[in-house]
């Protein structure tokens, strides 16, 4: 994809993410959520965050996740 001044457009891949919890203290962030997404947890006050730019795996500031669904799950077909 070429954006309006002619550069090459990162595509964005979204993956839908259940059940995410805290790295640290596991407690449950969230029922369910799309990448990218930055979640405070509100027991530890440690930063989760997955798919986000400028931040590299293995920080140890990932989260854990029982399920993973690639693609965006609004969209049929």
């Amino acid at each position: 994809m070429v954006d309006v001044y002619g550069e090459d457009a990162a595509r964005l891949v979204r993956e839908t993410l259940f059940r995410v919890r805290c790295v640290t203290c596991e407690k449950l962030l969230a029922e369910m959520v799309s990448t990218p997404y930055r979640l405070r947890c509100p027991r530890c006050k440690n930063l989760n965050h997955a798919g986000v730019a400028g931040q590299a795996n293995g920080s140890g500031s990932s989260s854990l996740v029982d399920e993973k669904v690639s693609g965006n799950s609004n969209t049929s077909g």
